[in-house]
């Protein structure tokens, strides 16, 4: 059973495949960002509502198939919270699945996939946590395994760090040693306005350092609502 915080259709909004997904929400992280701080000062990251807040659904692989073929759409997409937690029902689930769908997972790069899960995914989107998640104590240093970003496949994979300023380079190119995988960067914002305004020092990171770029266009599109 895998702990499933929501699933719902929209236009993948990150990446490089932005066509239209079925993603697949998982509960549960091994890591507490704290990007923004809520009303009661704690600092939390852009979905605890999939991390340690919100409801939660318990569902069999079966019942996570059948759902998907509800749907027209063959481009799937597991994201979290961290789906790297359960990816030996996310192997079952691919397996069961015919060739004709297209299967990403959005995932912090800190828990190291198995051989059969590499074999049977299209593409990984990998989001190293940097310094600048801001992790809650303790959970710092495990932000960046280097035995699990060795394991991810160049050829189908891809590096998506959020940006918030330019202190960000140095600690992307140590990581980018580990496994010399296609860097793109993203500008950091839950909001459509802090999106924007970041968007700057993003855009001139990529032009001075030749680093791919990709926006979070869900958010310039819709601000900050859930399910699009």
């Amino acid at each position: 059973m895998i702990p499933i915080s929501e699933i719902y259709t929209a236009v993948q909004g990150e990446g490089i495949y932005k066509t239209p997904a079925i993603f697949i929400r998982v509960w549960g992280c091994n890591l507490r960002c704290g990007f923004r701080k809520r009303g009661d000062g704690k600092t939390v990251c852009d979905t605890p509502y999939a991390v340690f807040e919100g409801n939660k659904k318990h569902m069999s692989v079966k019942e996570i198939i059948y759902k998907l073929y509800n749907y027209d759409i063959k481009h799937i997409v597991f994201t979290g919270g961290e789906p790297l937690l359960y990816q030996k029902y996310i192997t079952k689930i691919a397996l069961e699945l015919s060739s004709d769908y297209f299967i990403e997972i959005e995932t912090n790069g800190s828990i190291k996939p198995t051989l059969e899960l590499i074999e049977n995914i299209d593409w990984f989107n990998i989001s190293v946590k940097l310094k600048s998640s801001n992790q809650w104590k303790d959970f710092d240093e495990k932000r960046i395994n280097k035995e699990a970003l060795n394991a991810f496949p160049i050829e189908k994979s891809i590096y998506k760090f959020v940006i918030s300023s330019n202190n960000d380079i140095d600690e992307i190119k140590k990581i980018q040693e580990i496994n010399p995988i296609s860097v793109y960067l993203m500008p950091k914002g839950e909001t459509r306005e802090e999106v924007i305004k970041n968007l700057p020092i993003t855009l001139d990171m990529c032009m001075h350092y030749n680093f791919g770029f990709t926006n979070r266009d869900h958010i310039i599109a819709y601000d900050n609502k859930r399910g699009v």
